[in-house]
């Protein structure tokens, strides 16, 4: 927040008169206007206590500055207006990565999906585009295909998920297992000075430091 400086400031003379300019052609062709005039304790700005007392010497008028600074914290802290909500502040970008968000109702990405109906082949399937349409579709009601729904899917589709999620799981403990090989082997090669690019496959790294020995 910026802070609130006193000068530059303006001050006023209560005898001010503004000038006025000698116009023949406001009273009519051939006219002869008044004369004109010169502005008369015209407004200055002082940049510093020693001209603001100086212009007071000559009857200017500083303002008031206290309400002065009021108002210029109040500008720069002002109220939250009735009904105001804020600026939207989610999705939005931290530490480099896309934040939701946290007190948002959880999005719904269910819907629409790919059914096969019982009795059907794979490629035979329909897309649903809620519950009361896969229950019709399917014959049943809806259950997320997850360990606490599996007593809810048929015998053979109950089959075909665990075999997946096995699959899954097999799949991440190899995944795992080969990141922690691969992490020993180039600790190995380093302690052996082993010349080495750790973008090589675990086979190669292998070989590599096993003909190091």
């Amino acid at each position: 927040m910026r802070q609130y400086q006193r000068f530059p400031l303006t001050m006023n003379h209560p005898s001010f008169q503004p000038g006025t300019i000698s116009d023949d052609n406001a009273v009519g062709r051939g006219g002869n206007a008044p004369p004109g005039r010169a502005v008369m304790f015209p407004p200055v700005v002082v940049n510093n206590e020693d001209q603001e007392a100086y212009y007071q010497s000559r009857g200017y008028v500083s303002p008031n500055t206290e309400a002065g600074e009021a108002a210029f914290v109040r500008n720069q802290a002002a109220p939250v207006p009735p009904g105001y909500t804020g600026p939207r502040q989610y999705p939005r970008w931290e530490n480099g990565r896309v934040v939701q968000d946290p007190n948002a109702a959880a999005a719904d990405n269910t819907w629409p999906m790919y059914v096969v109906p019982p009795g059907k082949e794979r490629d035979q399937g329909v897309i649903v585009k809620g519950p009361a349409e896969y229950a019709d579709v399917m014959g049943r009601p809806y259950a997320p295909a997850c360990p606490e729904a599996e007593e809810n899917l048929p015998t053979d589709e109950l089959a075909e998920f665990r075999a997946w999620k096995a699959a899954r799981e097999a799949e991440k403990a190899a995944t795992m297992a080969e990141a922690d090989e691969r992490g020993a082997l180039i600790a190995l090669a380093r302690e052996r000075n082993v010349k080495i690019d750790k973008r090589w496959s675990v086979e190669r790294l292998r070989e590599t430091v096993a003909a190091s020995a």
